[in-house]
């Protein structure tokens, strides 16, 4: 269950219902999987636009679809350096809060919801049944959307075309001068295209035509398509488009839930996984019975026929026969000095009835045996057991 977690959420509270995430009627994940259906590279970011613009290629087009907040002065200052070095924004205003301005450029968006509300009460308070399809989608409508008499734009001609009334472009100074007309309404300027050096910016009046119940329109689908198409550079073979929601994410504070919200979610889930297993573990008995914490101590003969096994299956046979001789040494006070070695090898003749040319024999073929390192496993049996039999009899 941890494991599908990661991969799938649920709801647990309202959130932005703005965002590229959101299945609501004002959301726009409908946009984002028709993008990516029309083969755009488009993916989405959650990281601080500081660190968003240092990550960007220079020939990536920047997605802002209504965000909850508005960038601050040095992050206007970032982004317009970027796009002045060939990227490509794209911005819309949010519908909710028209307060979109560059001033730098001499682009902002003034409201004029009161205009003509009284004018258009009556025919265009309620979104166009006609334009969205379907008429049970009238009733579940956002009532304060007014939708535009007449629209304007070399992209794509339609008069099924549904762009909300509320908001238009003001240009001054350089935009005024330097700016393409994409889409116009009764009520101003809705998006225009401007030109900055080596990149381009594209803004629009509001976003509603990018929200789930918009692209239900084919109409405005087609249009919110030919935009976004619009912003892809030369140089962007790949379409690639990076939507940002850091803005959208950090538009409201939160107080409550934020180990489940989206940048600390898998760390918060790793987390609860590892302590369910801890608790299993404590709980519940893996594999066998531990055996005794002391267990009773093995003999020497359960030792020596270990250590023997191990040097038959490693055939160290010669191994084993320097073992043994090294204590046998010791026992009947061997020495390498000749003389010594001669009273050694008489005492031992005379305690064990053999001859003292046996028991040379039998100590030089000891002493061959350890400096062969070909020895077979056979051969250092048979003279560890012929050692065995004269240390019986020289203690016997």
């Amino acid at each position: 269950m941890l494991i599908l977690l990661q991969f799938w959420f649920p709801i647990l509270d309202s959130g932005n219902t703005y965002d590229t995430r959101s299945t609501a009627a004002r959301g726009k994940k409908a946009f984002f999987l028709l993008m990516q259906d029309q083969d755009f590279g488009i993916y989405r970011s959650d990281d601080s636009l500081s660190t968003m613009i240092d990550q960007l290629y220079w020939d990536e087009t920047l997605l802002m679809l209504g965000p909850g907040r508005l960038p601050e002065e040095y992050h206007w200052n970032q982004i317009l350096e970027w796009v002045r070095s060939g990227g490509t924004l794209f911005i819309a205003a949010s519908y909710e809060n028209p307060k979109l301005s560059i001033p730098e450029l001499g682009i902002s968006v003034v409201s004029d919801k009161g205009a003509d509300e009284a004018e258009d009460e009556d025919s265009s308070s309620v979104m166009n049944p006609a334009a969205f399809g379907k008429e049970d989608e009238e009733e579940e409508a956002d009532p304060e959307i007014q939708f535009c008499k007449s629209i304007e734009s070399p992209l794509y001609e339609s008069d099924k075309i549904a762009w909300a009334k509320g908001a238009s472009l003001q240009l001054e100074g350089l935009a005024a001068r330097n700016r393409e007309v994409l889409v116009r309404t009764e009520t101003g300027l809705q998006a225009i295209e401007m030109r900055l050096t080596e990149g381009k910016l594209i803004v629009l009046a509001n976003d509603v035509l990018f929200s789930n119940q918009s692209i239900m329109n084919d109409d405005n689908a087609i249009l919110a398509v030919k935009l976004l198409e619009k912003s892809i550079g030369e140089n962007n073979e790949w379409k690639t488009i990076c939507v940002d929601e850091w803005l959208n994410a950090t538009a409201v504070p939160k107080v409550v839930g934020i180990l489940m919200t989206l940048p600390f979610r898998h760390l918060t889930l790793l987390v609860l996984g590892l302590l369910w297993v801890f608790v299993w573990w404590k709980w519940f008995r893996f594999g066998p019975y531990l055996p005794d914490a002391e267990s009773r101590r093995l003999n020497i003969v359960s030792h020596t026929d270990t250590v023997g096994t191990l040097n038959y299956q490693e055939r160290l046979g010669r191994y084993a026969l320097e073992g043994y001789w090294q204590q046998f040494q010791k026992e009947i006070h061997w020495s390498y000095q000749k003389q010594h070695r001669s009273r050694i090898i008489s005492r031992i003749s005379r305690r064990t009835g053999r001859t003292e040319d046996e028991v040379r024999i039998l100590v030089n073929r000891t002493l061959e045996g350890i400096d062969n390192p070909n020895l077979l496993r056979a051969d250092a049996a048979n003279l560890i057991i012929e050692l065995a039999n004269l240390r019986s009899a020289i203690f016997a």
